[in-house]
């Protein structure tokens, strides 16, 4: 379908507004609610027949807590931590160091700055963070005095026995009733009617949903009160059980159920994966992670240019060595950039790609364990991609490409082989590989890829930020994350890295609620094309006496689908005009579709 589509303009229904409400404790309730006309209409473009679409509630805001464990190694031992910082601690206690010698008056600054800023620095230490308000955020955390309780999500995953595995949030002794309680409700339904398994509990005060996904032996569960549709959290708890499967095949895993079936999965799991599973439950909730709700890639922006020079390189260095490596040897190779998480280059086999939720695994477990390592090491890691195959291991050669003045942009390549011996092989192709993208001066080119783009650098004028996914391709792109910051603000700074992961976490929710307007809670697109407007409107509490004015969210969001593309696009606040927002969102596409070349990878090398 072409980007011009005149013809919808005057089919842009008017009137639609959304607005939040607060229940009887005060805390606001985000959600859309009826003035004049339907908050949310979806036109089907095939048949213009319009249709209500009421988008749902909102998630609250959560603070990634303190301590929380990041992804270590994969498939590995666990990693080394460094006691310098426990060792000062304890020395400090001994000698009496760490005694408040704070005069009341900077102490309680302290305190204030903690309450405000929720962050342990002081303010005499740390400026204050200055980000974007273009986009203000609509959404509060509800408060609760348990700890585990009051945490608005978390993950469950037990054995069929009830045997607990993992918990995101909440210690062993705590989480114990919770496993017990989840393995009576899965089994009470499977007694009473075996073929029609319990997948969803909804529980209306708070919308509160628990989410089932039963993989037997393993059990999966996650509670949200986010307003995530069920088809969102059922994704995560598959992405989730991928994991372990990446870990342990459906083989390793029936073979060690099958001889026991209370088989405790923890004494069969390294640290490392415990850590991972925190990690990957703490990128799903906490951080902006769009490529899970689209289920797509993205790649880096490189020129057609340089891109397609990569790939002839890779398919003709290929044909070289076949003596060397035999047909069927590599499966599958590809460039990264281990810092981003991006494609840059790909080499694959004619009519076969990996799933994008393979390959997120793949780049989740590089970026996490392996980013830190020397650029002259080599790894070799067995790992079981469950969507190519579930049953069995792929092994992957993983080597770090040199090149010292750019530290901070590391990027690997990475080889697939179904064969377990075939390391020396795959070495022995990257070296040569590798040798002759720096013979033809590629090398530099490659490490100076920018991050991306900037929105500023689109045609459309009045957009904050959004999010375009190509259908053939099975990728998207999106503008880099802006943070506003001030001279004094650097990366190293508490307040500021803090305000950009606040940033981060109040477009996720944005995105979360404009793709869950256009899908039913199975999942389903409602039509095969449609444009939505959505409208989130929070009138300002701040009182007349008060010494500054608070601006009024006054938002707007598009959600446009067709058979070729998706765009989501989130406007700056005060622009609700839906003709000049439409007419940015074709602009947007029609950019898109002129830089194809560069935002995505079309073909790569095939052989």
């Amino acid at each position: 379908m072409e980007s011009d589509e005149s013809y919808i303009d005057n089919l842009i229904p008017a009137g639609m507004t959304a607005s939040t409400k607060k229940d009887n404790d005060g805390i606001v309730q985000p959600g859309l609610t009826i003035t004049k006309d339907s908050p949310t209409v979806s036109i089907n473009l095939d048949n213009t027949i319009v249709s209500q679409r009421l988008t749902p509630s909102s998630s609250s805001s959560d603070v990634l807590e303190e301590g929380s464990s990041f992804m270590g190694s994969m498939h590995m031992n666990p990693r080394q931590f460094s006691t310098d910082n426990g060792m000062n601690i304890i020395t400090n206690d001994i000698t009496g160091e760490n005694e408040n010698d704070i005069d009341d008056q900077s102490d309680l600054v302290d305190q204030l700055a903690q309450s405000l800023y929720s962050y342990a620095a002081t303010t005499r230490n740390y400026p204050k963070p200055i980000i974007s308000n273009e986009v203000p955020n609509v959404f509060q955390e509800t408060q609760d005095s348990d700890e585990l309780n009051k945490q608005d999500k978390n993950f469950f995953i037990l054995s069929s026995a009830g045997k607990p595995i993992f918990s995101m949030n909440g210690e062993d002794n705590q989480i114990t009733s919770y496993m017990g309680i989840i393995h009576t409700i899965v089994n009470y339904f499977q007694l009473n009617n075996p073929n029609n398994e319990i997948k969803t509990i909804i529980l209306p005060p708070k919308n509160q949903k628990f989410v089932f996904l039963n993989k037997n032996p393993i059990v999966l569960m996650v509670t949200s009160t986010r307003g995530e549709s069920v088809n969102e959290l059922a994704s995560q708890l598959d992405f989730l059980y991928s994991y372990i499967l990446s870990s342990l095949s459906e083989r390793q895993l029936s073979r060690l159920f099958g001889k026991r079936s209370n088989t405790d999965l923890r004494n069969f799991l390294e640290v490392t994966d415990f850590e991972n599973l925190d990690r990957l439950c703490q990128v799903i909730t906490y951080e902006f992670y769009p490529e899970l709700i689209l289920n797509s890639l993205q790649c880096m922006m490189v020129s057609k240019t340089l891109r397609n020079k990569l790939h002839e390189i890779m398919s003709t260095q290929l044909v070289k060595e076949s003596k060397f490596l035999p047909r069927g040897t590599l499966l599958y190779g590809m460039i990264v950039s281990a810092s981003l998480n991006r494609l840059i280059s790909l080499i694959r086999p004619k009519g076969h790609s990996l799933h994008t939720t393979d390959l997120q695994l793949l780049f989740s477990l590089i970026q996490n364990q392996f980013s830190n390592m020397n650029e002259n090491q080599e790894l070799w890691v067995p790992i079981c991609f469950p969507k190519f195959n579930a049953n069995g291991f792929l092994y992957s050669y993983i080597k770090f490409l040199p090149c010292k003045n750019y530290e901070h942009n590391k990027n690997v390549l990475i080889l697939i082989s179904g064969q377990k011996d075939s390391f020396f092989k795959l070495k022995l192709f990257a070296d040569k590989l590798w040798n002759k993208i720096v013979d033809e001066n590629l090398k530099s080119k490659i490490f100076d890829i920018g991050q991306g783009y900037k929105v500023t650098d689109v045609p459309a004028p009045l957009v904050h930020h959004f999010i375009y996914k190509a259908k053939k391709y099975v990728q998207f792109t999106m503008p880099d994350l802006e943070y506003h910051q001030s001279e004094e603000d650097s990366d190293g700074n508490p307040s500021f890295q803090n305000a950009k992961f606040e940033y981060a976490k109040k477009l996720r929710t944005y995105y979360q609620q404009l793709h869950d307007c256009i899908t039913s809670e199975g999942g389903r697109q409602l039509n095969k094309s449609i444009l939505n407007f959505i409208r989130w409107e929070l009138k300002s509490n701040v009182g007349a006496t008060a010494s500054f004015q608070k601006e009024d969210v006054n938002l707007m969001g598009l959600v446009w689908v067709t058979k070729n593309f998706e765009l989501y696009l989130i406007c700056n606040n005060g622009i609700t005009d839906k003709n000049i927002i439409f007419k940015s969102a074709r602009k947007i596409v029609s950019w898109c579709k002129k830089n194809e070349s560069k935002l995505f990878i079309q073909d790569g090398a095939v052989f």
